[in-house]
């Protein structure tokens, strides 16, 4: 019972430090793993614009095109890939791209979408193009981001065996204190309870000196 009064309180401390800072920590390795998501889809774009321009010669010849995305989603992170129109309309896509996704709406910019997937979210990289014909088009990369639940949910898992580790550690060393301070403290109070002489009296806590005092005057009352 006397250690418990020490490891509860800093045990129940931890575990809600853990429950109040999940969500922080949900928020930061999402974002982490999105905005890396982000970077590897501007950088597969970046590498295959002018592979693309070059191959393409109308919607009358997309072998070379498909095969081209065919080769970009072999990426385990890259679900499928597409050429789009301004006007929505599908120009080419890989063998991969779900027939449920439709092209996504005109982009003036490089954008990032969130859209609903059947393994969870997935994020669509939307970069403008112009095709040799001079038509505007839009270069869409389809990411399944339902790699980043199972990476925060092994962060999860890891940052609770942490807590979890600490919270031992933690108790371990404040047992160990509590042992050694009061080891101390009854040592110290036994020696000078044996003695008569004030010399000890010096060594011991200020909180025991109040009951040293009347313990010696007891002692004496009683010699």
């Amino acid at each position: 019972m006397f250690h418990l009064r020490f490891v509860l309180p800093l045990v129940v401390t931890l575990l809600l430090l853990a429950v109040l800072t999940a969500p922080l920590v949900e928020h930061l390795v999402t974002g982490w793993f999105r905005h890396d998501v982000e970077q590897r889809s501007r950088l597969t774009a970046n590498a295959t614009e002018d592979a693309l321009v070059n191959l393409w010669q109308g919607e009358k010849k997309l072998a070379p095109v498909n095969k081209l995305f065919d080769s970009i989603a072999k990426d385990s992170r890259v679900v499928a890939v597409a050429l789009c129109a301004t006007n929505g309309q599908m120009l080419a896509r890989g063998k991969d791209w779900p027939s449920s996704v439709p092209c996504p709406a005109t982009a003036q910019d490089v954008t990032f979408v969130i859209i609903p997937f059947n393994t969870g979210d997935a994020m669509t990289g939307i970069f403008p193009i112009i095709l040799p014909d001079n038509k505007a088009a839009n270069f869409v990369i389809l990411h399944d981001l339902a790699f980043s639940v199972r990476r925060f949910q092994e962060a999860r898992l890891y940052f609770l065996l942490f807590t979890a580790l600490l919270a031992l550690v933690s108790s371990a060393v404040t047992i160990m204190t509590a042992r050694l301070t009061l080891r101390t403290w009854i040592g110290r109070l036994s020696l000078t309870l044996s003695s008569l002489d004030s010399a000890y009296h010096k060594k011991l806590p200020r909180e025991f000196l109040p009951l040293i005092r009347e313990m010696r005057q007891l002692l004496r009352s009683t010699q």
